[in-house]
């Protein structure tokens, strides 16, 4: 069994002469025979030093990680990696991303064999063969050990975990099956793509429980895609709704100046009359303007309301607003504002422009004051500022 001891030792040999991956040669290690012998470490004296088969010890030994990477396939033993690249793993102890990955690289692949993942492997060629019911034949290569990749954290003991728990349902391998070809179709070299998997085994893990969430409520994409399209046709047939409601209003208006205009024609020289126009247009002014602000307010409701319920068919779908193809009803609700905006514009300037025309002819048939030009460059200059500010 590894110790400290051996650790230290192992650490300062650096005058290697073995040209077998599996074996050292070392003159240093002479001076080291007591060591050797106490934890019984089997060992060969030679003219070139103490050499020492790495297959016949209790423990694994390599001289790097390639060479770990490269022979490694159990993990019933301790393992040392010697030299500058030292490190150990220890059954049952911490171990660092590099052994993690090592480890969960081999339970991965006989998870997804043991589980019909995969149909077959290869190993002449290093490949497995990947049947899906929707996508075929797909090869995806493990030949390629790439180093660098087992130095990184890729979280693969609890993805690990994740999939060995999921994989018990039919429908769940359907959909991680068909993600695991989405995910490595792009990806031209075979001999590379079983390392890219474990590089996007989260993104994969995590679309197949969505989709998978998705199927046990009853959902179908087809199905969603149907619900989502009927939600839609009700909001827009809401908001058009709320639009023809306020057009129609629009279209008495010019009814509605048109009796002003009759009425400051026919009454222009009597006051009282007049009096009552005026009165007459600021109250319904008013009333105009309470009227627009509760079709604006129901609009405004209509549209928190819609994007209450997209927010949420996002938070559970996971989908954008691309997805969701919501231009037509964002289009529907500029519209409706747009048209509410420009015709509050207009009924202020027009209420402004006939109590204007009322206050001007009660003016003139009473004499109440002296309005003179000053008065008429105010209202103009009143006027203009007014719409710069709309």
């Amino acid at each position: 069994m590894m110790n400290k001891e051996i650790i230290n030792l192992f650490e300062n040999i650096d005058d290697d002469s073995s040209s077998d991956e599996l074996s050292l040669i070392s003159l240093k290690l002479r001076n080291y025979i007591n060591i050797l012998d106490k934890n019984n470490i089997t060992y060969d004296k030679t003219a070139e030093g103490i050499r020492i088969d790495f297959n016949s010890q209790s423990f694994y030994l390599y001289k790097n990680k390639k060479d770990c990477i490269k022979f490694c396939t159990k993990f019933d033993k301790d393992i040392l990696i010697i030299g500058n690249q030292l490190c150990y793993y220890v059954n049952d102890k911490k171990i660092e991303p590099f052994f993690e990955n090592l480890i969960f690289f081999e339970k991965i692949k006989l998870i997804l064999l043991n589980n019909d993942i995969f149909a077959f492997d290869d190993k002449l060629k290093k490949e497995f063969i990947l049947l899906s019911a929707s996508k075929g034949k797909f090869h995806i290569g493990y030949k390629n050990k790439n180093s660098e990749f087992f130095n990184k954290d890729h979280n693969l003991k609890k993805l690990t975990k994740q999939i060995e728990e999921k994989f018990t349902h039919n429908e769940y391998i359907s959909f991680f099956k068909d993600n695991v070809i989405s995910s490595l179709e792009n990806i031209n070299d075979i001999g590379n793509r079983f390392f890219t998997l474990l590089e996007k085994l989260n993104n994969v893990v995590e679309k197949s429980n969505r989709e998978f969430e998705l199927f046990k409520s009853q959902f179908s994409f087809e199905k969603f895609n149907s619900d989502l399209q009927k939600e839609k046709d009700s909001y827009i047939k809401n908001i058009q709704n709320n639009l023809s409601d306020f057009l129609s209003k629009i279209n008495a208006f010019p009814i509605q100046f048109g009796v002003y205009i009759y009425l400051i024609i026919r009454f222009k020289d009597n006051p009282i009359p007049l009096f009552a126009i005026l009165f007459f247009i600021v109250c319904w002014g008013v009333f105009s303007f309470k009227t627009i602000n509760i079709i604006k307010s129901i609009t405004n409701l209509n549209e928190q309301k819609i994007k209450n319920t997209i927010n949420e068919i996002k938070e559970e779908t996971k989908m954008t607003d691309n997805d969701l193809q919501l231009d037509d009803i964002n289009k529907n609700i500029s519209n409706i504002n747009r048209v509410i905006k420009w015709h509050q514009i207009f009924l202020l300037v027009s209420s402004i422009v006939f109590i204007i025309i009322c206050i001007f002819l009660l003016n003139q048939n009473l004499n109440i004051i002296d309005l003179g030009d000053s008065f008429f460059e105010w209202v103009r200059s009143y006027l203009c500022n007014h719409i710069d500010k709309k």
